[in-house]
């Protein structure tokens, strides 16, 4: 494992929530790290303490956390350990979920459970696959 592996590996088994993304909390640099950290505070995390990990600081960790997580995209999202995804993701979990949140807990074990199987899934199809089944599961259309 490198260096850049054992570094991501730290803060992802250490640290209740991470988000590796483009800039910080409070000033992110892409429209999907924005909407990432917005997802968040609207289940509850407090961005203070949140721990995110600006990928265009270091570009071993920027390539490293996606080959830890087999997923070719950032922002990522981690709880408790487990691979979430990115912000797309985030959003679909967060609409079928928002109604019901109790908590930041509560929604990244959501989070964790249902996106399991769809890292899974994307992990043995093409991108494409991936990306046409979600957009299938959720009736709509690429």
């Amino acid at each position: 494992m490198s260096n850049a592996q054992q570094q991501i590996d730290e803060l992802v088994k250490s640290n209740e929530i991470v988000l590796f993304m483009k800039g910080s909390a409070n000033f992110p640099m892409c429209g999907f790290s924005g909407r990432s950290i917005q997802i968040l505070k609207a289940c509850g995390v407090d961005t203070k303490t949140l721990k995110t990990v600006n990928v265009l600081e270091d570009e071993g960790v920027r390539q490293g956390i996606k080959e830890y997580s087999q997923w070719p995209t950032i922002p990522q999202l981690y709880v408790n350990g487990e691979f979430i995804g990115g912000s797309d993701i985030m959003m679909e979990m967060y609409e079928s979920v928002a109604p019901t949140a109790k908590s930041p807990v509560t929604t990244g074990l959501f989070f964790v459970d249902r996106t399991r199987r769809l890292v899974a899934q994307f992990r043995q199809d093409s991108l494409c696959q991936a990306i046409g089944r979600q957009f299938f599961r959720f009736g709509r259309t690429p």
